[in-house]
C-alpha cells in the first residue's frame, strides 16, 4: 500500500469542557476520552480485570462488547493507549473534542473513521503486520463514526493536546512546536519505520508498577517524538524517488541482482556498503524507496522462491535446498520454509508434483 495523506473539513468549534471559570483548563481524560467512554458504554475496573499495574483500564458493559481500553495519562495533557474491543452491538460515536496532536498503529477496521474526521498522514502498512502508522493533528471539532455489530477497534496510541508540545516541550527540551506538527505531518513521506513499530510493541509488552509507570510511558512518548524527528532529518538528507538520479537507481538494481545472486550468504549492511562504495544507512533507505521493502526483507523472498523452484525437482534432497540457500541444518530450514510458506518443504514439494 502506497503512502497516502487524507485531508479532510471538520466542523470548528471550541468544547464548553475547556471552559471553567473563564480559564482554560486541560485534561486529556475528560476532554478526549470519557466523551468516548459514555457513549460505548465503557468504565473503569480494577484488581484483577485490569490489564497492567499502571494506567487505568476500561471495559464496556456485557452487553455492548468484549476486551478493554487502556489508558495512561501523563501530566494531564497526554496519554498512551492500548485499545482491543470488539462489539456486540452497533456502536456510534458523536462527540466533541478540543485541538490534539497524535500518533498510533492502527488495525485496518479502524482505519476507514479517520478518513472520515481527521487530516491524517499515514505510512505504507507495518513490515510485519497489516497495521498503519498514522499520525495526525486534529483541531476542535466533532467526531463522528459508526462501528457495526462485529465490528473491532484495535490500535497503539499516544494522544496530546497541544499545550504538550506548545509549552511543555520547548520548556524542557529544545523542540520547536511547528517541526514537531512538520515531522508528524511527514510520515506520509515515510517508507516504513520499524523503530516505531517496535516502541508500540514495546508499550503493549512492558508491565511497569503504578510507581514507575508515569515514568516509562512518558519515556515512551519523548522517545516517539525524537524517533519522528530523526526520521525527519533523514528525509532532508535522503531524496525520495523521483529526485533519484538514473546511475543511483541502476546501483540499487545491481544490488538487487547481486542479493538474488548471494541470498544463501549472510551480509550485513555494512558489507554490503563497503562493496558498493556508499554509506549503508543511505543504501539501506534507497533500497526500501526503490522496492518497497527492507534489505533483509528482498533477501528472504529471494531465499524463499529458491527454494521453491528447487522444491519441483524430487532429484534434490531437502537437506540440499536447505543448504542451498545459507541454512546449516535441515530442521531450521524446514521451520523457516513453514513459516515463510505455510506448508512444511515436503508438503509443498507434494502439493506442487501432485498430478490432479
Amino acid at each position: 500500500m502506497q503512502s497516502a495523506v487524507v485531508v479532510l473539513t471538520a466542523e470548528k468549534f471550541v468544547p464548553e469542557s475547556e471552559k471553567k471559570g473563564g480559564l482554560l483548563v486541560e485534561n486529556i481524560i475528560e476532554q478526549i476520552f470519557e466523551p468516548q467512554f459514555r457513549q460505548i458504554s465503557l468504565h473503569p475496573v480494577s484488581g484483577t480485570a485490569q490489564i497492567k499495574g499502571s494506567g487505568i483500564t476500561y471495559r464496556p458493559a456485557p452487553d455492548v462488547g468484549d476486551g478493554y481500553y487502556w489508558v495512561q495519562p501523563i501530566r494531564d495533557l497526554c496519554a498512551v493507549t492500548i485499545v482491543d474491543l470488539t462489539f456486540k452491538k452497533e456502536i456510534e460515536l458523536n462527540y466533541e473534542h478540543p485541538s490534539f496532536l497524535a500518533v498510533g498503529n492502527y488495525a485496518p477496521p479502524v482505519v476507514p473513521h479517520f478518513q472520515e474526521n481527521t487530516a491524517a498522514s499515514y505510512s505504507t502498512q507495518c513490515a510485519k503486520t497489516k497495521n498503519h502508522l498514522i499520525g495526525y493533528i486534529n483541531d476542535a471539532s466533532r467526531f463522528r463514526a459508526g462501528i457495526s455489530a462485529g465490528g473491532a477497534m484495535r490500535c497503539v496510541s499516544v494522544t496530546m493536546l497541544l499545550r504538550y508540545f506548545r509549552s511543555f516541550l520547548p520548556k524542557y527540551f529544545s523542540v520547536d512546536q511547528q517541526e514537531l506538527v512538520y515531522s508528524v505531518e511527514g510520515l506520509a513521506d515515510m517508507v516504513t519505520m520499524p523503530e516505531l513499530e517496535y516502541l508500540f510493541a514495546q508499550i503493549c509488552r512492558i508491565n511497569p508498577s503504578v510507581k514507575s509507570g508515569n515514568l516509562y510511558f512518558e519515556s515512551k512518548v519523548l522517545e516517539l517524538l525524537s524517533l519522528i524527528q530523526i526520521q525527519q532529518e533523514r528525509q532532508k538528507e535522503f531524496p525520495d524517488i523521483s529526485a533519484l538520479d538514473e546511475d543511483t537507481v541502476a546501483m540499487i538494481h545491481r544490488v538487487a541482482a547481486f542479493l538474488q545472486n548471494h541470498c544463501e550468504q549472510h551480509f550485513t549492511l555494512e558489507t554490503l556498503g563497503k562493496i558498493f562504495y556508499t554509506n549503508k544507512n543511505k543504501l539501506s533507505y534507497l533500497f526500501r524507496l526503490v522496492y518497497n521493502e527492507s534489505i533483509p526483507g528482498y533477501i528472504q523472498k529471494m531465499r524463499l522462491e529458491k527454494a521453491k523452484k528447487q522444491l519441483e525437482y524430487p532429484g534434490i534432497s531437502i537437506y540440499e535446498i536447505a543448504h542451498s540457500i545459507g541454512f546449516k541444518n535441515q530442521g531450521s530450514f524446514s521451520d523457516w520454509f513453514r513459516k515463510e510458506a505455510g506448508f512444511s518443504p515436503s508438503e509443498y514439494r507434494n502439493k506442487v508434483n501432485r498430478w490432479d
